[in-house]
């Protein structure tokens, strides 16, 4: 099945603010990704399976790949500086490629949680995406009771929407969201079209 979008490329150079790089996961990462799967907040607010073994963790890793090549998405590894040790992940997923409209989602380990360490990752992402895929608008959905993810989108300027009632279902439960969106200002997203 092919995409009507071009892959999208990784940024050269790498993302970097200082405090965390973005980059591509690696196979040196399956470790600590299998390490954060049995924490119990990423079992509570992700999709992640709650048994992730290090063959899931390498089939996601090529998955990722492929969702990149096929234009629809690109996640990266979010890495504190100095050193570049993984401590989170942003991933950036098309909604409406041809408006400018993307979902993004993040996730931190606990041992690096506390540090607004996803902040600068999320931010870092926007920013680039707005400059290089002409993003116009990021969506967050986030549970309603999840106050830490809420803290990290509202501190970045996104504006709380509808309640999606029954939006998901994880492990047989029906979820409810709130719908996050940060829209581009209209000159900087007509800048990064022109």
């Amino acid at each position: 099945m092919s995409s009507k979008w071009p892959a999208i490329h990784w940024p050269t150079p790498p993302i970097d603010d200082g405090v965390v790089s973005l980059s591509e996961f690696r196979h040196e990462d399956i470790e600590v990704m299998v390490g954060v799967s049995s924490d119990p907040a990423i079992r509570q607010w992700t999709s992640w399976p709650h048994h992730y073994t290090e063959v899931e963790a390498a089939a996601g890793i090529e998955r990722r790949e492929r969702d990149r090549l096929s234009g629809q998405a690109i996640s990266f590894a979010l890495r504190q500086k100095p050193g570049g040790q993984l401590c989170g992940g942003v991933d950036l997923r098309a909604i409406d490629r041809a408006v400018g409209v993307y979902e993004v989602a993040y996730w931190v380990a606990p041992e690096c949680r506390g540090r607004s360490l996803a902040s600068h990752g999320l931010q870092l992402v926007c920013d680039w995406a707005g400059r290089e895929l002409s993003a116009s608008c990021f969506e967050a959905l986030i549970q309603p009771d999840n106050a830490s993810s809420i803290r990290v989108v509202e501190q970045l300027g996104f504006q709380r929407g509808a309640l999606l009632e029954a939006h998901r279902v994880r492990s047989g439960q029906p979820l409810d969201f709130f719908q996050y969106r940060l829209w581009m200002p209209l000159a900087e997203a007509s800048a990064s079209r022109g």
